[in-house]
């Protein structure tokens, strides 16, 4: 407590809310690539087209950018041989060309 006191004191709490604040409200006013899916309220929908926002030497690779969406599930690692359906190291051994979305289990 003492430390949020200091800091709504110092005037430093409001910077830190204002900061939290802009990863909604700075569309087309921060770094490009952010500006690119921040700019669509969407972008969850359609996570492919997150390659399109790629600048400097990856920006002009396509391949694999179709892939199937895979969701990991389970952050358990128990066999590294054998991993089980659901986990990270199952879906980066496949050998199709996936994007690799990690629901809040770490």
């Amino acid at each position: 407590m003492k430390n949020h006191r200091r800091l709504w004191r110092t005037g430093c709490w409001s910077i830190n809310v204002s900061r939290r604040n802009l990863g909604y409200l700075s569309c087309g006013k921060g770094n490009p690539i952010d500006d690119c899916w921040r700019c669509d309220p969407n972008w969850e929908k359609n996570r492919q087209r997150l390659a399109d926002c790629a600048i400097g030497f990856g920006k002009n690779a396509v391949g694999d950018r179709d892939g199937k969406i895979y969701v990991v599930t389970d952050s358990g690692t128990d066999d590294p041989v054998n991993p089980k359906p659901d986990t990270l190291r199952f879906a980066v051994i496949q050998n199709e060309p996936l994007w690799i979305i990690l629901i809040g289990i770490w």
